[in-house]
């Protein structure tokens, strides 16, 4: 489980950066009788040096915020219905939305995606559209950024300059795509990087709601 998550971890930084954000394959009118998952969220903790560990209290912590965020936004949508996910093992859901969007970021167009067996057996035949959200990110423990920042600093005076790597103090990313259960494709998709603490919540609540401005506007 630990490597599993581990994994997880630097797979999402490495394709986030080289991703091209929102992509649609059909405009937002179109957009009805959709069901929403609760979201997924992955969230590490630093309290040693630079290094994250997964960590399953804050993720059901920053999970909650998400999910507020998802239900506060949902007014762009029409027929909107929550997926009864009673007797849906966590583990097996994460790993199918993980495999998910992977396929996603393997594909260069919406129109190549094939949404994998193990998604479509959990949630494929529950409503036209389906609304995925996946979170994953890193916190800090109270004292261990102005650490990271001192060792950085005095790294680049020893180098004079030509070492000096700034630490991060927070991220959260946020991944969502909607798909059209009876082609079997992917509707919209987009995500969003932002060097946020994933347990604030009026900052998560932004970092959603922009993840659709333009799809609606």
């Amino acid at each position: 489980m630990k490597f599993f998550f581990s994994a997880l971890f630097f797979l999402f930084i490495g394709i986030s950066v080289n991703a091209q954000k929102f992509k649609s394959t059909e405009p937002s009118s179109a957009i009805s009788d959709i069901h929403v998952i609760s979201a997924v969220s992955n969230i590490f903790l630093i309290s040693e040096g630079n290094k994250p560990v997964f960590n399953d209290s804050l993720s059901v912590v920053a999970n909650g915020l998400l999910n507020k965020a998802i239900k506060d936004n949902l007014v762009s949508f029409k027929e909107i219905k929550e997926i009864d996910e009673k007797g849906v093992d966590s583990l097996i859901k994460n790993k199918a939305i993980i495999a998910l969007f992977n396929e996603i970021f393997r594909n260069k167009k919406l129109d190549s995606v094939k949404i994998p067996q193990a998604f479509n057996t959990l949630f494929g035949d529950k409503a036209k559209y389906t609304l995925v959200t996946l979170q994953r990110g890193f916190t800090r423990n109270k004292g261990n950024f102005g650490k990271q920042v001192g060792k950085s600093l005095a790294t680049g005076l020893l180098t004079l300059g030509m070492v000096n790597s700034t630490p991060i103090k927070y991220n959260s990313s946020i991944y969502v795509c909607i798909i059209n259960n009876e082609l079997k494709k992917i509707s919209f998709f987009n995500y969003s990087v932002q060097q946020i603490d994933p347990l604030d919540s009026a900052a998560i609540q932004k970092q959603y709601l922009k993840l659709f401005q333009k799809y609606f506007n």
